[in-house]
C-alpha cells in the first residue's frame, strides 16, 4: 500500500532527524516503527494525510502517558522524569504494547487532534522590531 510505505519513509526520516537533534528516545522509536513487520497501518490510516505522522503518533501517546504516569513506558519520557531511562530494547516493546492496548483512544486522538509545529513562525510576531 502506497500510504504505508510513505508513512514508513516518514518515520525513517524522523528517526534520522531526531538522532541528529539528540532525541534518542524518539529516534529509537521511529526507526523501529518504520521497520516493524506488524506495521502501524491502522494508526497511519487514522492520521490525516496532511499531518506529519511521527509528530501525531508520538504526541497522541505522550498525551495518554501524561494521564497515566504509572505506566512502565512513562519512565522513558523526559516530560515526566528528570532522569528518564535511556532507550533500550525494552522501550520499543513497551511502546508497541501501549499502542495496542490503547488503540481506540489513540485512534480517536489521531482523528480529532492536530499538532502545532510552526512555533518559530508564531514567535516571529514577538520579535522586537529593529
Amino acid at each position: 500500500m502506497e500510504v504505508t510505505s510513505d508513512r514508513r519513509a516518514e518515520f525513517r526520516r524522523f528517526a534520522q532527524l531526531q538522532e541528529a537533534q539528540a532525541s534518542p528516545f524518539y529516534s529509537h522509536l521511529a526507526a523501529r516503527i518504520a521497520d516493524d513487520p506488524r506495521g502501524y497501518d491502522e494508526f497511519f490510516a487514522a492520521i490525516p494525510a496532511h499531518e506529519h505522522a511521527p509528530n501525531m503518533l508520538f504526541a497522541a501517546v505522550q498525551l495518554r502517558i501524561l494521564a497515566e504516569p504509572e505506566t512502565p513506558l512513562a519512565s522513558y519520557y523526559a516530560s515526566l522524569h528528570a532522569s528518564p531511562r535511556p532507550p533500550d530494547a525494552h522501550a520499543y516493546s513497551l511502546f508497541r504494547e501501549y499502542c495496542d492496548a490503547h488503540r481506540e483512544v489513540l485512534f480517536s486522538i489521531l482523528r480529532e487532534r492536530r499538532t502545532q509545529t510552526n512555533e518559530v513562525r508564531r514567535g516571529l510576531a514577538l520579535w522586537p522590531a529593529g
